[in-house]
């Protein structure tokens, strides 16, 4: 999906917060979930995002140009947009990651370098959720067939949607759930722990008002090369650093992070309370670091970390909350 062809992000209203998680994980990589009822924008928000990416340069556009011509796509024009894949949530766990016969990549391959959008995230197979936690990790994935042994690239930013509950409305703010407490936990329990692991920013998109949505765009309103030229900045403010993008730092390189003391007291402090796998709390130290990025900083501030929670629900029963 070319940039070209993306709603421009000024189509958005309401949801500011949202949209702010959105241009953190835009800056640093970060995966993020937006939990909500139906028809609330989830959709819409996502299907922005390829506005705001930078075009591909260097390795990396090597890279999407290899995967594009082994798929057989078609390199006359675009070749520098960044993929925007949004497979049905029917999709098989050959068709997600790769496989078959012959052996060929999956849509993760097919989003390297851009977006993997996987709405109604409940409703995937969990063998396919589950097929998705070794690549997100590691940016890339090895399939063995008899006589075959494949590695495929697979660095996306994962953009997920999620209704709450079977119905869509818990924790709405018009409209109750209809859902008993068993039927919720049971699709609650789809996502599973170590993918949810994976999650670095999690939040509720909850109907915006009415006002917002019949006002006229006011010129104000920010436009997607605006806010694609502020997350284009943030990006190379990571890169010239430290190589990568925050996200993808590896553990010991955390230091390039250069938390300050209060942040790092206020990280520990939350980790412990919230009893944070090692993996979230690495996570957002990242995060921390790609809104401090967002705003010149030169470290991070407690500030930064604090909003780096404040924007990771751990459930939709947060989200309810």
């Amino acid at each position: 999906e070319a940039i070209d062809n993306a709603p421009d992000w000024s189509a958005l209203r309401g949801q500011e917060v949202a949209k702010r998680a959105a241009e953190i994980a835009l800056t640093g990589g970060h995966n993020l979930l937006l939990f909500g009822p139906p028809g609330t924008g989830k959709t819409l928000l996502a299907r922005c995002l390829p506005g705001l990416l930078p075009v591909l340069e260097g390795e990396e556009l090597i890279d999407v140009l290899r995967v594009r011509s082994a798929i057989g796509d078609h390199l006359d024009a675009g070749t520098d947009r960044r993929p925007f894949r949004a497979p049905h949530h029917s999709v098989s766990t050959a068709g997600l990651i790769g496989g078959g016969r012959p052996l060929s990549p999956g849509e993760i391959t097919v989003a390297h370098g851009g977006v993997l959008f996987l709405d109604e995230l409940a409703e995937f197979s969990r063998s396919a959720l589950e097929s998705l936690r070794q690549p997100l990790e590691d940016g890339h994935l090895t399939i063995t067939r008899a006589g075959c042994r494949v590695t495929f690239p697979a660095r996306v930013l994962l953009v997920a949607a999620s209704n709450p509950c079977p119905c869509g409305y818990l924790g709405s703010s018009v409209r109750g759930c209809c859902c008993p407490p068993a039927t919720v936990q049971r699709y609650q329990a789809r996502l599973s722990g170590p993918i949810l692991d994976r999650i670095d920013l999690s939040v509720c998109v909850d109907r915006p008002a009415a006002r917002e949505v019949l006002a006229a765009v006011p010129s104000a309103r920010e436009t997607s090369p605006e806010v694609r030229a502020r997350i284009t900045a943030a990006r190379r403010r990571s890169i010239n650093r430290q190589g990568c993008l925050n996200a993808h730092l590896r553990a010991d390189k955390l230091h390039n992070c250069a938390p300050e003391a209060a942040a790092l007291k206020l990280l520990e402090r939350a980790s412990d309370r919230l009893g944070l796998s090692p993996r979230i709390t690495t996570r957002m130290l990242k995060v921390g670091r790609s809104i401090a990025d967002l705003e010149g900083s030169g470290s991070v501030r407690a500030e930064h970390i604090g909003e780096a929670f404040a924007l990771r629900l751990t459930s939709s029963e947060d989200a309810a909350a």
